[in-house]
């Protein structure tokens, strides 16, 4: 899937998932 969206101050999203939270 697409890469997903960032996480607060986390790293950005991968293929189909969502960033990790800072």
């Amino acid at each position: 899937g697409p890469v997903g969206p960032r996480g607060a101050t986390g790293l950005p999203g991968q293929a189909g998932f969502p960033g990790q939270a800072g």
